[in-house]
């Protein structure tokens, strides 16, 4: 599991099929990154060639945690399988799918620019 930023945008990368233990693993990167005040997400599913429901699960679970602080969780860069998985689940009409990691954090980073101060 690797973590970079671009900019405030913290860009999650978990390695691997999304079965247990790389989907504790990401449950944790995430859980670490809300309690830092991060609140602008992707998760890059670039590396990723099999998700389970507890990826799955994990996912929308890590997405409500984040826009209860009013940020937002996106998914880059997902094979056609796992596209295929998020599509028959209905994940699609809540979470964000983006071609690359680098469109992702553009988004997001536009978004913020146009966010009206609190």
């Amino acid at each position: 599991m690797r973590v970079e930023f671009v900019d405030q945008v913290a860009v999650v990368r978990p390695m691997g099929p999304m079965v247990s233990e790389v989907v504790e693993d990401l449950h944790a990167a995430l859980a670490g990154l809300v309690r830092q005040e991060i609140r602008q997400i992707v998760v890059d599913l670039s590396e990723v060639d099999l998700i389970t429901s507890a990826g799955l699960g994990l996912l929308y679970a890590a997405l409500q945690e984040v826009m209860r602080y009013k940020g937002a969780l996106v998914l880059a860069s997902p094979c056609p399988a796992v596209i295929h998985v998020i599509r028959d689940w209905g994940l699609e009409r809540i979470l964000p799918i983006y071609p690359t990691a680098g469109e992702a954090c553009a988004v997001l980073q536009a978004a913020q620019d146009i966010a009206p101060p609190v």
